[in-house]
């Protein structure tokens, strides 16, 4: 497969769409991209073979669009069950599909986020999607899913430069 398969465009619009999340100054805009990139990666990796990575994505859409709809007034109320779903997914999710050691990883990095996007704080967003990033590049090596390796290791550095635009307190 060449990097511009239509398998593979469809990881690449995915990309632009999360990169263009990292760059919204706005907890809801930020979390709109996200949201619409997830549901591409789990396409992605259903398409690919990477049954873990794409229940992981499914998970992820799941929590991206009850963070959407949950009104801010409501996300400290709503918290332990969105936590627990989570978390309940992610456990059955591994048992049924992990192969081996790498598999869990999209997992951990699904309850990692559903913690990451309760944040009211784009600081503290960035820099755990940071985290989960680096979760989806073992992954992805350790399934020799290239393109999707290269494109986590590019999320790393984007979301860096929303780092240096927005969080301009890091660096005075």
């Amino acid at each position: 497969m060449g990097v511009f398969d239509p398998v593979h465009l469809i990881l690449i619009v995915s990309f632009i769409l999360l990169q263009v999340a990292f760059q919204m100054k706005s907890r809801r805009k930020m979390l709109s991209f996200k949201f619409s990139s997830d549901i591409l990666t789990t396409t992605y990796y259903a398409l690919i073979g990477g049954f873990a990575g794409s229940a992981g994505a499914a998970i992820a859409v799941v929590g991206g669009f009850v963070q959407l709809v949950t009104p801010d007034t409501k996300l400290k109320q709503t918290l332990p069950l969105r936590i627990g779903i989570a978390v309940l997914l992610s456990v059955v999710g591994s048992f049924v599909l992990a192969r081996d050691a790498a598999d869990y990883l999209p997992f951990l990095a699904v309850v990692a986020s559903r913690f990451i996007e309760l944040s009211h704080s784009t600081f503290f967003m960035r820099l755990g999607f940071l985290a989960t990033a680096l979760f989806w590049v073992v992954y992805n090596y350790a399934n020799s899913f290239d393109v999707a390796l290269w494109l986590a290791i590019l999320t790393m550095i984007f979301i860096f430069v929303g780092f240096v635009r927005h969080e301009t307190r890091l660096f005075r």
